[in-house]
C-alpha cells in the first residue's frame, strides 16, 4: 500500500533548492533510507507505481515538508501542498525566501579565476596583483586598446549571456562558444569566423564582465536580455539573480572578470 503524491521527484528537487536540505542524501536520511530508494518512490520500480510513497513513510514525508516551510502550518493545509501540484509547493516555499541582489549572487557563487584577457596583438594579458587599494582589477588596458576575453571552461551545450557593468549600467555583450575547446569567446566572432575584439573609449575605470552559462537554457528573462540587447535596471537584475539562484548548481556557471581601463 502506498500514498500517491503527484510530481514527487520535482518536489524532492524543490526541497533541495528551497528547503534546509543540501542534497537528496539528506532528505533520504530523514526516512532512514538510501537516496535510490526514495527516488524509486518518485520514478517507480518493478512492482511499484511512480509518485507513490509507502504508507509507513508518509508521516515522515509530512514532517519533511513542514520543516522545509519553516513556518507553522495546520495539517489540512500541509496535505494540500503535499498532494497538490509542484507549482503550488514551489510558490509557498519561495514566499519564505529572502530576495537576493545580483551582486550578492556574484559574491556567493561567482568564479573569478576563469577569465583571460587577450590583447589584439595576440599576447596573453598579464595578471595584476590585486588588493583592495587597487580596486581588485584582474587586467589593466589603455583606453581604445583592442582586447577580447576568454572563459576557460568547456561550455558546449550551455546557453550563454555576457553582461558588462560600466558607468553604473549593466548591458549585454556578444559571446559565442568555441566548438573545439568549449571556451566562451567574448565578444564572439565575425561572420567570416575571425575573432572579434572590443575596445573601451568612454567608460573608463573599472569594468566588470559577467558570463552566465546555463544548461540547457538560460532563465527566460536573461535569455531575452541576451537576444534583445536590453540594458538591465536594478529590479530586472534582482529578478534575474533570484531566477539564477534556483538553477541547479551542476547546470549553472557564473564567472566574473574585472578590467581596469585607464
Amino acid at each position: 500500500m502506498g500514498v500517491v503524491v503527484q510530481g514527487l521527484r520535482q518536489k524532492f528537487r524543490l526541497l533541495e533548492t528551497y528547503g534546509p536540505f543540501a542534497s537528496i542524501e539528506e532528505i533520504a536520511d530523514c526516512f532512514e533510507r538510501k537516496p535510490k530508494t526514495i527516488l524509486s518512490w518518485a520514478d517507480g520500480s518493478p512492482g511499484a507505481d511512480p509518485d507513490t510513497v509507502p504508507q509507513k513513510h508518509f508521516g515522515t514525508l509530512l514532517q519533511v515538508f513542514a520543516e522545509a516551510l519553516s513556518v507553522e502550518i495546520d495539517e489540512p493545509s500541509l496535505q494540500r501542498l503535499v498532494f497538490g501540484p509542484p507549482s503550488s509547493f514551489e510558490t509557498r516555499l519561495r514566499s519564505g525566501q529572502p530576495s537576493m541582489t545580483f551582486q550578492s549572487l556574484l559574491d556567493l557563487e561567482a568564479d573569478t579565476q576563469s577569465f583571460r584577457l587577450i590583447r589584439a596583438k595576440g599576447n596573453l594579458g598579464q595578471m595584476i596583483e590585486t588588493d583592495f587599494d587597487r580596486r581588485e582589477a584582474q587586467y589593466q588596458i589603455a583606453p581604445g586598446e583592442r582586447f577580447r576575453l576568454v572563459v576557460e571552461h568547456d561550455l558546449r551545450g550551455f546557453e550563454l549571456c555576457t553582461l558588462q557593468f560600466a558607468n553604473a549600467k549593466w548591458a549585454p555583450v556578444p559571446a559565442t562558444c568555441d566548438l573545439n575547446t568549449g571556451f566562451a569567446l567574448i565578444p564572439g566572432s565575425h561572420s567570416d569566423g575571425s575573432l572579434a575584439y572590443m575596445r573601451e573609449t568612454k567608460d573608463l575605470g573599472l569594468n566588470k564582465f559577467v558570463l552566465v552559462a546555463c544548461k540547457p537554457a538560460l532563465p527566460q528573462s536573461l535569455g531575452e536580455v541576451a537576444a534583445e540587447k536590453i540594458t538591465l535596471d536594478t529590479i530586472a537584475l534582482t529578478n534575474t539573480a533570484n531566477e539564477l539562484r534556483q538553477v541547479n548548481e551542476d547546470k549553472k556557471l557564473i564567472s566574473v572578470g574585472l578590467v581596469l581601463v585607464e
